[in-house]
């Protein structure tokens, strides 16, 4: 959307997508109309909705609760495949919800997991999002 002309955008126009303003899709042809996945740009997702997605398909939302990097990165319907994150952008979100003291992350002999520091479902990670929007 934002790539396009800014000018013929439309509520109506069904082509144009949010998903362009994420900067998860970029335009590779405008004229052949050819689209590609992209990999979001550093500080584009708020690791709070990563959290939240991860905590969803895990369902697991006990402290202490270990959940594989990996599974995170190459699961379907997981952080990684719906954001279209590499390995590099997943790591840097995670050591971000560490920092905020959400996680802990645990790369050590090979294990590659994190843990769960606090005990919140889906709905109120969502909820401490928003809160924090209105900020």
């Amino acid at each position: 959307r934002i790539k396009s002309n800014p000018e013929k955008v439309h509520p109506e126009n069904n082509i144009d997508c949010p998903l362009g303003e994420l900067n998860l899709v970029d335009i590779v042809d405008k004229k052949q109309k050819i689209y590609r996945k992209a990999i979001p740009k550093k500080g584009t997702i708020n690791p709070l909705i990563v959290l939240s997605v991860i905590v969803d398909q895990a369902n697991k939302n006990k402290v202490g609760s270990e959940i594989k990097i990996n599974s995170i990165l190459t699961d379907k319907n997981n952080a990684g495949k719906i954001f279209n994150l590499d390995v590099i952008s997943l790591t840097e979100i995670l050591y971000e919800l560490q920092k905020m003291e959400y996680i802990k992350v645990n790369r050590t002999a090979g294990l590659d997991v994190i843990k769960l520091n606090k005990e919140m479902t889906f709905e109120e990670i969502v909820e401490t999002y928003y809160t924090s929007l209105a900020e």
